[in-house]
């Protein structure tokens, strides 16, 4: 029932990379979408999982520090990437 309500909305996710989108306290979309690719091997899930994580660990577009920490914002970098 849940996937069938979720692609009903899915539509409105269709950007599998957004440069500002982290995985916070309000957004789960990067782990839900690999959740559904558990779920029923749609390859658009995958790729817009795979999209994300791609956009942390390869620095482009997301900033990473003389360290390499990947960061969206100064502000609470450490807290999101604790999260």
């Amino acid at each position: 029932m849940y996937l069938f309500i979720y692609s009903l909305i899915s539509p409105q996710f269709q950007n599998p990379f957004n440069a500002w989108t982290q995985f916070g306290w309000d957004n789960k979309e990067a782990g839900v979408n690999l959740l559904l690719y558990t779920l029923t091997k749609d390859d658009k899930y995958k790729e817009a999982f795979t999209t994300h994580m791609d956009g942390w660990a390869n620095a482009d577009p997301i900033k990473k520090t003389p360290a390499g920490l990947s960061y969206v914002s100064q502000w609470g970098s450490l807290r999101v990437a604790g999260t």
